[in-house]
């Protein structure tokens, strides 16, 4: 959150400098360092605003590493079927590999993509009740 606030600067509502009638309007300025934003986050939204980009980081991790993850496993187990025909390769050729990935990829979405659709009715009823 931290970054973030350093790089969009104040939000669009925080008055800055001198009050309608030309006085100081009492807030301290801010010099875009990042204890000075992390205090500011704080004041306005509580402790808990310094997690607020969290969860949507998160959900962003969660495909390449189910991908990263099926890429390991589908690897090792072409690997360890061409141990037993009797080819000690250790590497994959390109071909391979990419057909590998692709793999890899097309089922984490489909893992991604059925996780959304089961959690998504549970989190409606939840938050709208």
């Amino acid at each position: 959150m931290i970054a973030t606030r350093q790089q969009l600067g104040a939000p669009p509502n925080k008055k800055k400098g001198k009050g309608k009638d030309g006085e100081d309007d009492g807030e301290e300025g801010n010099d875009g360092s990042f204890l000075a934003v992390a205090r500011e986050i704080v004041r306005e939204e509580g402790v808990t605003g310094l997690w607020l980009g969290l969860k949507p980081g998160l959900v962003l991790t969660v495909n390449p590493a189910i991908t990263y993850g099926l890429f390991e496993r589908i690897k090792g187990a072409v690997l360890a079927a061409r141990e037993r025909v009797g080819n000690t390769g250790t590497s994959l050729g390109p071909g391979l590999s990419f057909a590998l990935g692709a793999t890899s990829k097309s089922l984490a979405t489909v893992v991604r993509v059925s996780m959304r659709s089961s959690v998504l009715p549970y989190s409606l009823f939840v938050f709208h009740t």
